[in-house]
């Protein structure tokens, strides 16, 4: 992983994490999404090469994203009210997210399905991270697992009380993810110096 694509991991984590409550049901919303996004989003920068507009693919992406989240709020909020409220503006940040995670305003192929291949498998790899981070924070920071329901979010409770100990408070609240997202970009930073690492004294080797 380049380093530009590290700090763009790094900002999305910051924006769709820790502002966020750290029930996986939110989680889930967020995370369809973000795939959903990314999804359309390809496809329509694909439509956008056809009719040769590149020059106003930027412009024409982003007014895109952002009307296509506002459909997505609008059926959440119909589906469940209480989820779009306590989501409030995270639910455009997807929006923001897809544009910089499957880099679509830049054209790496000719063809829609490796391009679709390509931006999918990075939003799917995001998304696990990001179901990680919710989950953890739901079992280890409510002592719950949720997910959303029509009208709301449903719970089954496997620590009862976990919430009040020290940890649990910790986990659940904004710094415990700001800890947790801190750990991940060192993690991945880690990660990716390795793998240069051991990729240059591979071609050294050669």
């Amino acid at each position: 992983m380049r380093k530009k694509y590290l700090y763009e991991y790094i900002f999305i984590l910051l924006s769709l994490l820790v502002p966020v409550p750290g029930r996986f049901a939110y989680g889930i919303i967020l995370i369809a999404a973000l795939n959903l996004l990314v999804l359309a989003g390809t496809c329509f920068c694909r439509l956008v090469d056809i009719l040769r507009l590149e020059d106003l693919k930027d412009a024409l992406l982003v007014v895109f994203l952002i009307s296509l989240s506002i459909i997505i709020k609008q059926w959440v909020t119909l589906l469940s009210p209480l989820a779009s409220l306590t989501l409030g503006f995270q639910i455009y940040m997807p929006a923001v997210s897809a544009f910089f995670l499957g880099s679509l305003s830049r054209r790496k192929t000719d063809a829609l399905l490796p391009e679709l291949r390509s931006n999918m498998t990075q939003s799917a790899k995001f998304s696990g991270f990001m179901a990680f981070v919710f989950l953890f924070r739901d079992i280890f920071g409510y002592g719950t697992f949720t997910f959303p329901v029509r009208g709301g979010i449903s719970e089954i409770v496997i620590f009862k009380d976990w919430a009040l100990s020290f940890l649990g408070v910790l986990w659940a609240s904004v710094p415990g993810a700001l800890i947790m997202c801190s750990a991940l970009a060192l993690l991945m930073f880690f990660i990716t110096r390795k793998i240069k690492i051991t990729e240059k004294i591979y071609d050294d080797a050669q």
